[in-house]
């Protein structure tokens, strides 16, 4: 069990990275693990803006990702078929935060400043699904 100075120096940490998660967690609309929680504090800085991330994640999410990182663990061979599956569960991933992160900053889609700026972004996975419908490789 996580004593609670390493528990709320965690909720600190990942307050400053993410204002406003102090909250979501301890009001319970997120639920992290207590040793997720404590891990931002103790972790590299430019390693923090990621373990903070996780904290966001469902518990799906999460169980989704540990399978696939077992699975490629436990792979004897990894073929096609998996990395097809790994490749899907990566997009299903990135499709879920983004609409975690519009749910929580409804601006980023309503301000034309910021559809802007996120059309943009959002560009850069659109670009590399042309180069492999095309026929090129993204390599």
């Amino acid at each position: 069990m996580y004593n609670a100075g390493r528990y709320a120096n965690g909720v600190d940490a990942a307050d400053e990275i993410a204002p406003g998660i102090r909250q979501e967690i301890l009001s319970g609309k997120i639920a992290p693990t207590a040793k997720d929680v404590s891990e931002v504090a103790t972790a590299e800085p430019e390693e923090r803006p990621e373990k903070v991330r996780r904290l966001r994640m469902s518990k799906e999410e999460l169980k989704r990702m540990r399978e696939i990182g077992e699975s490629f663990q436990s792979a004897r061979k990894v073929t096609e078929e998996s990395m097809l599956a790994s490749v899907s569960a990566l997009v299903d991933t990135m499709m879920s935060s983004c609409n975690r992160c519009f749910h929580e900053f409804p601006k980023l889609l309503d301000d034309p400043q910021y559809r802007t700026q996120l059309i943009e972004i959002m560009q850069k996975p659109k670009n590399y699904i042309t180069i492999i419908e095309t026929g090129g490789s993204p390599l």
